[in-house]
């Protein structure tokens, strides 16, 4: 444009903050998590615990054992190693095979123990049983209130020794069961303080409602006394004149 035209002016185009790529020991760090998680578990005022990692090891035993056989029969492949009476030239394809099976039947195994949570919230203890890829999911919980007893069972002298058990819950009509959690001792101590706790905020509830409503009880009654005084009726022979007389 020629000189003395208006220019508008153009604010120069700033690209926005570019969020550096996560290093690789955060993504390292971060499936160790994954494949390990705690087994309890502090996520704002909840706890979560998670079965025994016995419990895993169990049901891991036959894709456990896919594995290891898959593996040993790459390897006696690989060697050329004299094995039920020699090996086809494509055998290492049924050994990638197996070993894919068992590796995926695992990672089912995993994520089934992985899912199942129990967890204690400042008001309801809650028992998730949920099935890998949201096929089906189960969710029995219960008011903190309405727990009778909670008792502790070691089934075994194994659980015994490496330190694991049910936790029963029971209520009206019915149980919730924390099985096969680490120290089940201290995971019924902690149900145990919550519940006094949640008793006592309720306790504290209740008496700031009562006395609320007690304020409000007599603020009404001394609204109503104010209105009765001044519309008090002048009885006969009370009237004044305009003059006083």
């Amino acid at each position: 444009p020629g000189p003395g035209r208006f220019q508008p002016a153009v604010a120069p185009v700033t690209a926005g903050p570019i969020k550096p790529a996560p290093p690789p020991w955060a993504i390292f760090a971060n499936m160790f998590r994954y494949f390990f998680p705690k087994l309890r578990e502090v996520q704002g005022d909840s706890i979560i615990w998670r079965k025994h990692w016995i419990v895993l090891w169990r049901k891991a035993v036959g894709p456990g054992v896919l594995v290891v056989v898959s593996l040993f029969g790459a390897v006696a492949w690989w060697r050329g190693l004299p094995l039920l009476g020699g090996l086809p030239v494509g055998f290492w394809w049924f050994c990638v095979a197996v070993f894919v099976l068992g590796f995926l039947w695992y990672l089912w195994v995993f994520e089934d123990w992985r899912n199942d949570q129990y967890i204690v919230t400042p008001t309801r203890v809650i028992d998730i049983e949920r099935v890998p890829f949201l096929l089906s999911e189960t969710q029995r919980e219960a008011s903190l209130s309405k727990i009778q007893t909670t008792d502790l069972s070691v089934p075994t002298p194994l659980a015994r020794f490496l330190g694991y058990g049910d936790v029963i819950i029971r209520v009206p009509g019915a149980e919730i069961r924390f099985v096969s959690v680490q120290h089940p001792g201290a995971v019924q101590t902690e149900i145990t303080q919550r519940m006094t706790e949640f008793a006592r905020r309720q306790s504290l509830d209740e008496a700031r409602k009562r006395q609320t409503e007690l304020s409000d009880w007599f603020a009404v009654y001394d609204q109503l006394r104010e209105d009765r005084h001044w519309e008090m009726p002048i009885a006969e022979g009370e009237e004044t004149s305009d003059d006083g007389s």
